[in-house]
């Protein structure tokens, strides 16, 4: 139950809103794998895909969707958003 606050609390401040959308766009540089249950983190905007892809200079971009009740977000600066893989769709 802690847990379940927690995230909801962190999504609140992620989206600045009470008003939470069902579904939420994540953005990979490289695509998101992983064994039964791995949680992996992902960029809330394309932009933020692309400022970290010129960092390491990996050529792709991926986007995800998924619903929101499998994201938590970070409270780094960067704005990370973490997923099971287990929970998301590739979308391009």
């Amino acid at each position: 139950r802690n847990s379940v606050m927690l995230q909801r609390a962190l999504q609140v401040e992620h989206f600045k809103s009470q008003d939470l959308p069902e579904q939420v766009d994540l953005y990979r540089v490289g695509p998101a794998h992983g064994g039964q249950g791995s949680v992996v983190s992902f960029w809330p905007s394309k932009s933020a895909a692309e400022s970290y892809q010129e960092g390491f200079r990996i050529e792709s971009i991926h986007k995800y969707q998924a619903p929101l009740d499998s994201v938590v977000p970070s409270r780094s600066g960067a704005g990370e958003l973490w997923a099971n893989v287990n929970e998301i769709r590739q979308v391009d």
